[in-house]
């Protein structure tokens, strides 16, 4: 970066090295000086200007000029976003523990508002009457999918996950009308799963996607897509959003998937802690009464 060069002052002459202090010094209020304007402003030459924009390899001034001015625009956009961001160098823990439920509520609210529940009914029926269901997922969302595996599991779906296409897989199983594919990406963009979205989908396989639309290449695939929300944040607190809206998600289908067959489930919970059938019905009308 230029202003590194500057800070950093390689090599410079004594000149060279005022004129880049004036120019640090000034760097918010730069603005559009000519060679001379800030030859007289920093107290050097019009010629020591010139030497040090060959010395940083700008054929001209005013190459060097609107480098500055470039980088100078994306330093005030970046500090613009970090004054957005709920935590600093001065954050306690006392109140990190405070405004991470915040923060929740926020990607929740957001979530909840754009989801269409007419999407969600769609797909609840799909995967209830899914004998498979294929589930991909790249890196991060490699976790998420086994997230959505072992909950869909628990409901007596059978679920496979992959980290990326086996065309043979998807060819053998091809236009297979009890089996669904769900597939995640936080953007919405990543290529090895927007593939392998087109390639299912080519094969006449039903594809559900999880993500963002950041990127349109996952959405336009697939048969059915939930929209995360977009986030703006930095520091690597940018991940939030989306694996948390995605968890969001997937309690809402395994919820409706549990209630949609909540005996069955029922019975199944009891036969898990040892209750017979006939106690739960006992218990069952003890407490209708």
């Amino acid at each position: 970066m230029l202003i590194q060069k500057l800070r950093e002052q390689t090599d410079f002459t004594p000149t060279e090295k005022t004129l880049a202090d004036y120019i640090l010094a000034n760097i918010e209020h730069f603005g559009n000086p000519t060679v001379a304007g800030l030859a007289a402003a920093s107290y050097t030459s019009k010629a020591a200007v010139l030497r040090l924009c060959k010395k940083l390899d700008f054929a001209s001034y005013s190459e060097f000029r609107n480098a500055l001015a470039q980088e100078i625009e994306s330093l005030i956009r970046f500090d613009l976003l970090l004054s957005k961001e709920p935590f600093n160098e001065r954050t306690t823990q006392k109140e990190i523990v405070e405004k991470i439920p915040i923060l929740y509520d926020k990607i929740l609210t957001e979530i909840r508002s754009a989801l269409d529940l007419r999407v969600i009914n769609r797909i609840v029926q799909r995967i209830s009457s899914s004998h498979i269901v294929d589930i991909y997922g790249n890196g991060i969302t490699h976790t998420i999918a086994a997230t959505a595996a072992f909950k869909l599991a628990t409901l007596g779906i059978d679920c496979n996950v992959h980290s990326g296409l086996n065309e043979h897989h998807a060819v053998f199983n091809a236009g297979q009308k009890d089996r669904t594919a769900l597939l995640f990406s936080l953007t919405g963009g990543n290529k090895a799963i927007a593939k392998t979205a087109e390639y299912l989908r080519k094969n006449k396989i039903y594809t559900i996607g999880i993500g963002g639309d950041y990127y349109q290449t996952l959405k336009e695939q697939c048969s059915e897509y939930i929209l995360l929300p977009k986030n703006q944040d930095l520091l690597g607190m940018e991940i939030m959003s989306p694996v948390i809206a995605c968890n969001y998600v997937l309690d809402i289908l395994f919820t409706a998937l549990l209630v949609k067959n909540y005996r069955r489930h029922v019975e199944t919970a009891a036969q898990v802690q040892n209750i017979s059938i006939s106690e739960l019905e006992q218990w069952s009308q003890y407490k209708a009464k």
